[in-house]
């Protein structure tokens, strides 16, 4: 009678351990994904406002004086 009450805790408990083995891997996957994902963002954020910052840059420069004909004139 012992051993088939032992059986029946352990059981339960495998199974509970094993439960918490799988929501505490979705949760970890989840971790990671979201790592990842933020990361691509600052990513991307950071490389747009570089282009924005060179198309400042770039605009401001050809605002100067220009050549046309030989002659410098301003824009």
């Amino acid at each position: 009678m012992v051993s088939s009450i032992d059986d029946g805790t352990g059981s339960i408990i495998a199974a509970l351990l094993f439960i918490a083995f799988v929501i505490l891997s979705i949760l970890t996957i989840g971790v990671i994904y979201l790592g990842v994902t933020d990361f691509l963002e600052k990513r991307k954020k950071e490389k747009f406002e570089k282009q924005e910052t060179a198309k400042k840059k770039n605009g401001k420069k050809r605002k100067g004086k220009s050549k046309t004909n030989g002659i410098w004139a301003e824009d």
